[in-house]
């Protein structure tokens, strides 16, 4: 079942869509480097309120090691966050808050410059996959 509902999940997100209004509006996030380049095991979008990055890792039984790096400018300070995803099941996501959260009360940075999220994957074959896409907010 659960099979299922990842493989459903995955072909909503892939399926064409016509824009409208709302849709047009959406923030975007855009791979550095080649226009229109897909990545074969993430997918960041901005939380709508944008004060956070939403990752979508998948594909990961095919990875030995799935590992991330947010950073960015905030008034003028480095920022960052770093990580890594267990690759024991298909699909992961993560939450990168532009911030900090102590007991339930969160601070967000503000005047947030040259964000870039990067992913970097290993295969179960040893090749290094690398995944960097330029974030405006």
């Amino acid at each position: 079942m659960k099979k299922i509902l990842v493989i459903a999940f995955i072909l909503f997100l892939l399926a064409p869509r016509s824009f409208s209004e709302v849709e047009a509006a959406k923030p975007r996030v855009k791979p550095a480097g080649k226009a229109g380049a897909v990545a074969g095991f993430v997918s960041p979008s901005l939380r709508r309120d944008r004060l956070a990055l939403i990752v979508y890792f998948y594909n990961l039984t095919k990875y030995k090691s799935v590992s991330y790096m947010l950073t960015y400018n905030a008034n003028g300070i480095p920022q960052g966050v770093q990580g890594s995803v267990p690759v024991k099941s298909y699909s992961a996501s993560r939450t990168l808050l532009f911030g900090t959260c102590s007991k339930n009360v969160c601070t967000y940075h503000k005047n947030i410059k040259d964000m870039i999220f990067e992913a970097t994957a290993v295969t179960k074959t040893g090749k290094t996959e690398v995944k960097k896409y330029r974030i405006k907010i």
